[in-house]
């Protein structure tokens, strides 16, 4: 019982003490989850014995650090099953499978702390469990970091509209109707990305398409204050020209230049020489030794350039 206790309370206080980057969560948060985790340390193991021998297999597996016996024991308190509903206690066991690399955990866990659902809202922590995900190509982990970049408030690293764009347009260009919507909605206003109505027209269209259930007023807004339907995107363009290899990634560098003052005429998301001479000459001003091409190097640089937070395009002010 009191080794159990134990376990429960670096379980709680490692949501902020292993996470260098995460900003601290409130003194009254951090009393409530306190509290909570002492009191479910008996009642998590009572219930847990009055189960059946399924239930009481799985938690031994899950004591003994199986992390797929740690999530699945984690969602029988998310929903309910065979035990009283229990959200706390539920991402006590996603942490722990999450931290072993077990993704669907490290999903759940992250999409948790956004929604701020049986725990306090924290964007920072959302963000390290979703970000890595993304990456590998999960389109709701894509969706949801992106909103986290956009939503996030300064100051803040997190407040950047143009890498929440850029996590946007990678789950859009993939299919994700949520995402389609609010990239249409980003062009509607300039913010992340380049003003541009034909541009808004689309993402919202091929939402709408998907049956998002906002698209379709946002397109009878949008279509009063255009005379004709646009044909032509920027995505479409950059198909015509067969250089799309990357378009949410080129669009990304080539507006973040412009955010820092490098002379662009086109964000158009098409590799070509005007993109190349622009992030040379951020090389060579900023004594750097990235490669001329687009890379995780070149991104992260980017991302990292406090500038474009602290000195926002006329479109965005």
């Amino acid at each position: 019982m009191i080794s159990h206790t134990i376990t429960v309370l670096r379980r709680v206080t490692s949501l902020t003490a292993n996470r260098h980057y995460v900003k601290s969560v409130s003194w009254q948060a951090s009393i409530t989850c306190l509290f909570t985790g002492l009191l479910l340390s008996g009642c998590t193991l009572w219930q847990i014995q009055q189960a059946g021998p399924d239930l009481q297999a799985l938690h031994a597996q899950a004591q003994q650090g199986d992390g797929d016996s740690q999530f699945r024991l984690g969602l029988r308190f998310y929903h309910g099953l065979e035990v009283p509903q229990n959200y706390p206690t539920a991402y006590g066991y996603f942490r722990q499978a999450a931290e072993q690399g077990h993704q669907q955990a490290q999903y759940l866990l992250g999409a948790a702390f956004y929604e701020g659902k049986g725990v306090p809202k924290q964007l920072e922590e959302a963000c390290h469990w979703l970000e890595p995900l993304a990456k590998q190509g999960n389109l709701q982990a894509q969706y949801i970091v992106g909103m986290i970049f956009l939503e996030a408030k300064t100051p803040s690293q997190l407040a950047d509209p143009a890498w929440g764009a850029y996590w946007l347009s990678k789950a859009a260009l993939a299919g994700h109707s949520a995402a389609q919507y609010q990239l249409g909605i980003l062009h509607l206003e300039g913010k992340g990305v380049p003003k541009h109505l034909g541009d808004a027209y689309h993402w919202l269209m091929m939402a709408h398409q998907q049956n998002h259930p906002e698209a379709k007023q946002a397109l009878t807004t949008l279509q009063k204050q255009l005379k004709t339907t646009p044909q032509e995107h920027r995505y479409q363009h950059a198909l015509k020209n067969k250089a799309h290899k990357d378009f949410a990634a080129i669009q990304f560098v080539q507006y973040r230049l412009q955010q820092l003052g490098y002379p662009l005429k086109h964000i158009d998301g098409i590799w070509g020489k005007q993109t190349q001479h622009a992030i040379a000459k951020y090389n060579k001003q900023n004594q750097l030794s990235l490669p001329q091409e687009i890379s995780p190097r070149l991104l992260q640089a980017l991302r990292d350039d406090q500038q474009s937070i602290l000195q926002p395009t006329p479109q965005e002010k």
